[in-house]
């Protein structure tokens, strides 16, 4: 059922744009080939070196994101996720999930181990929504070292919640 379902989807591909690579993983069809004339190949494991193209278009790596989930009781430094050495920080959001409500304030830093406030500082996650970290200087290369990602809230609150997004990527973003 899944190969069917991937030979439909490059069929779907082949008819949009008219040619498509696509190398998928799977433990029960591990190492199966499939063509279907010149326009389609549907082959082996995808690895991190493998690639899909569609036309010109190439996939040179992976997008992570982290996330943490914060109350208004935890008002402690927590660990958000430990980000691999040379990995690129490439955007912090915050997604207020539930208003934060019997207070006056709610506010967030993030960053990592001795620099709290690397990518966002005071951050006002009150109000439900969206939050974009602010402090875009320190976004790119973490350095040669794994890094402790950290948030902490701070908050008279006795209600709420929010989830912290850390997106990331191996490797220098755009570089193929």
């Amino acid at each position: 059922m899944k190969k069917l379902l991937v030979l439909m989807l490059a069929l779907l591909l082949v008819s949009c744009v008219g040619m498509a690579k696509i190398n998928y993983f799977d433990d029960i069809y591990v190492g199966d080939d499939a063509s279907i004339g010149d326009a389609l190949d549907v082959t082996g494991v995808t690895t991190v070196s493998d690639n899909i193209t569609v036309t010109n278009a190439t996939n040179a790596g992976a997008l992570f994101i982290s996330q943490f989930t914060i109350t208004y009781a935890q008002t402690d430094s927590y660990t958000i996720c430990v980000i691999p050495a040379n990995a690129d920080v490439t955007k912090v959001e915050v997604v207020t999930t539930t208003a934060f409500t019997g207070g006056s304030a709610t506010t967030i830093d993030i960053g990592y181990v001795g620099t709290l406030e690397a990518y966002a500082s005071d951050l006002d996650v009150r109000s439900a929504g969206f939050a974009t970290g602010d402090e875009y200087a320190n976004l790119g290369d973490v350095g040669t070292s794994d890094v402790t990602m950290k948030a902490q809230i701070t908050t008279d609150d006795t209600a709420g919640s929010c989830t912290v997004y850390i997106y990331w990527t191996l490797g220098t973003p755009g570089t193929p």
